[in-house]
């Protein structure tokens, strides 16, 4: 059996080079999974072009027309538009942890499925629902939060089931940029179909598409290696390098809440995605007001920084996956470094937004400068981490840590701030300045609390509760750099149990 494992792991390593990588099973589903997070995002950032024509701004300096084909327009006020953009985030919230125990629990497949095709469903009949004035408007928003949130959760555990861990940056890396791919293509094409047929084709052509994904989802997509029907000797390799499932699902709740790189990755999460939901939700209002870009060029230099971050996504994915094959640096090490430069470094730059005023390109280059090396953190506390600390519940952990990261610091009281700060005078560069020194303060005290406290060490709760002191004893090894041998294939060949048990 030992052999036979060997040779296995043999050929997994020689076709790691090879070029038709693709024909391995786990990267196919990181395609396929790109492609669903693609159109999670086209689902969720339309609205932020969109509105722009939707409500045109009462002053407009910058004589944009705003006159559309075929679609109406609403006399929101900005505090109105602030909870329009931000009621997607409470529903959001609701399904998070619910998502992410039933994707560990039932499996990742239905979940995702049924999440975005719900989403998809109720993207088609905004325009309808804008008419029927702004609480119909909200309540779809709300709506399209709940089935959204059980998506990244529930890639989270699909990954701590399908991921080996030396490939889990670039994997779940991969699949997760299909969210910048998303937001790259759909700013600008949002843009067009405002002005060339109307905002609510928009709505219909994303709706559509997404439905189409769903329907491929269900066909080729499996909940696990032992699940699916078109691998074989692969499947040993995969299961062979993460920890085996469990019959007791019980999630050790206790033990997460006392574990130190746990609160890591919450507070860096909910500090990130602050300045993540501030540009993604205000860059197409920011461009336009203060810089008198149209509908059209707004969305397509709004798309510039998300392709940045694509890029550097996929670079940083294989980096970090190198160095860890290589075993030239440590897997806490490379958690540690990585979230560094994907948070201090796009805050340091955000300033300079304001010192370069009204210098168009400038201003672009920093704002692509700062999303892009915001890639760097998902090989930093993003799903990588969570799968590091416990591929069997990495889809709770990952709902607890959005959830927590999506509520009033974040996704629906970031936008209603921002757009509060900046008011009437949202055409003025100084009515900005504020959002982005909050938004770098917010940044840095994140990444610093991360790279306190952050580990790369599979946790012995993983497999099952376990006493506070052992955990704790744990702990202190892992703790300021102090690396803790992993111990998986120790525990699979001898197939003894942990010495941390209750």
């Amino acid at each position: 059996m030992e052999e036979n494992l060997n040779e296995i792991i043999n050929s997994e390593q020689e076709e790691k080079y090879d070029p038709q990588i693709w024909k391995l099973k786990r990267y196919q589903n990181a395609f396929l999974v790109f492609w669903g997070f693609a159109a999670v995002y086209a689902l969720r950032v339309n609205l932020s072009v969109a509105i722009v024509q939707m409500v045109p701004p009462v002053k407009n300096s910058t004589k944009v027309d705003y006159s559309t084909p075929n679609d109406p327009t609403y006399d929101w006020t900005p505090d109105q538009q602030g909870v329009i953009l931000g009621s997607f985030f409470y529903g959001y919230i609701t399904t998070q942890v619910l998502g992410g125990y039933l994707a560990d629990r039932f499996g990742a497949k239905i979940l995702l499925g049924v999440g975005i095709g719900c989403t998809a469903f109720l993207t088609i009949i905004t325009r309808q629902m804008a008419d029927a004035g702004f609480a119909a408007m909200v309540a779809l928003r709300v709506l399209e939060g709940i089935g959204e949130g059980v998506t990244f959760p529930a890639a989270a555990s699909f990954w701590g089931k399908w991921a080996p861990p030396n490939e889990r940056a670039r994997l779940a890396g991969f699949s997760f940029s299909g969210a910048q791919f998303g937001t790259i293509i759909s700013m600008p094409l949002s843009g067009w179909l405002c002005q060339t047929v109307g905002w609510s084709a928009m709505f219909y052509i994303f709706g559509s598409i997404s439905l189409i994904w769903v329907v491929l989802w269900f066909w080729l997509a499996a909940n696990s290696p032992e699940e699916s029907k078109t691998i074989d000797a692969k499947r040993e390799f995969i299961i062979s390098q993460i920890p085996p499932p469990k019959e007791d699902h019980s999630v050790p709740w206790k033990n997460i809440f006392c574990c130190l790189p746990f609160w890591g990755i919450l507070l860096t999460h909910t500090c990130y995605n602050w300045t993540f939901y501030a540009f993604l939700t205000c860059l197409p209002k920011y461009l336009n007001n203060v810089h008198g870009f149209d509908i059209s060029s707004a969305g397509i230099i709004g798309a510039l920084p998300y392709i940045c971050m694509f890029i550097c996504i996929v670079v940083q994915g294989n980096l970090s996956d190198r160095l860890l094959e290589k075993k030239i640096m440590s897997r806490t090490a490379v958690r540690r470094v990585f979230n560094s430069i994907g948070t201090i470094l796009p805050a340091i730059v955000l300033p300079f937004i304001t010192v370069l005023g009204c210098n168009k390109d400038g201003v672009v280059a920093l704002i692509c400068i700062s999303v892009g090396f915001c890639g760097f953190v998902f090989s930093g506390y993003n799903t990588p981490n969570h799968g590091d600390l416990s591929p069997r519940f990495s889809g709770a952990l990952f709902g607890i840590t959005n959830t927590v990261g999506t509520i009033p610091v974040n996704g629906f009281l970031a936008p209603q701030v921002l757009l509060l700060i900046t008011g009437d005078n949202s055409s003025s560069v100084d009515a900005w300045s504020p959002v982005w020194y909050i938004s770098m303060a917010i940044n840095l005290f994140g990444s610093i609390c991360y790279m306190l406290t952050a580990s790369g060490n599979l946790q012995p709760w993983d497999k099952g509760p376990m006493l506070l002191k052992d955990q704790w004893e744990f702990e202190k090894k892992q703790f300021c750099f102090k690396e803790v041998e992993d111990d998986r294939e120790e525990i699979l060949d001898s197939g003894e149990e942990n010495p941390y048990f209750e």
